[in-house]
């Protein structure tokens, strides 16, 4: 408050309940913080990003830019035909098992688990695909990790090992629209035999 209205407060012809309101005001017309500023307020670590997470990030930014010259278009007829890829990958393992049964040659076999293989790629890159999907552009490939913070550690003792997963506090970004969301997400666990406590 400026020099005038402070004494007309300490006088009493602004009262109390006025003030209340003035200082709520005040907030709600606060600038909200960046995601810069929280960061080196809290001092939250980034972790680096999976390598695969990463790899089909890059690909699908790429993919984006050269089909269409746009991020935040609808791929419907690719992540379509990427679902039909995968389930064709599956199918000569299971024609080996239900159908070959005993009869499948150790060709087939290895046929089979690089279709597997193939597949499991493929299954991966679908959930990082609707996993990095920005909710306010519907952007595909534009969600990056930013920042991340251990919050908490989930311990589970049993008689051989201790079982330690830390719990860290993720905070991602669209690179297309700067929408931020925040989500709790478990890490890597680590055993700890008894032998080494």
């Amino acid at each position: 408050m400026c020099a005038n209205h402070h004494a007309l407060a300490h006088s009493g012809e602004i009262d109390r309940k006025a003030l209340v309101d003035y200082k709520r005001r005040l907030k709600l017309n606060e600038p909200k913080e960046t995601l810069k500023e929280t960061v080196q307020r809290e001092g939250i670590e980034v972790i680096p990003e999976n390598p695969i997470v990463s790899g089909v990030l890059y690909i699908g930014q790429k993919y984006l830019n050269w089909r269409y010259g746009k991020p935040n278009t609808s791929i419907k007829r690719e992540i379509a035909t990427i679902f039909i890829a995968m389930c064709l990958c599956f199918v000569p393992l299971f024609y080996g098992i239900w159908v070959l049964k005993a009869q499948a040659t150790p060709t087939w076999w290895y046929i089979s688990t690089a279709f597997l293989i193939l597949g499991t790629v493929l299954l991966i890159a679908l959930a990082v695909v609707f996993e990095r999907r920005c909710r306010n552009c519907n952007g595909y490939f534009g969600i990056r990790r930013v920042a991340s913070k251990e919050v908490d550690r989930e311990i589970v003792k049993t008689q051989q090992d201790t079982r330690i997963t830390p719990i860290y506090r993720n905070t991602y970004e669209c690179v297309y629209c700067g929408n931020t969301y925040t989500k709790n997400e478990r890490g890597e666990t680590e055993n700890i035999t008894v032998e080494d406590e």
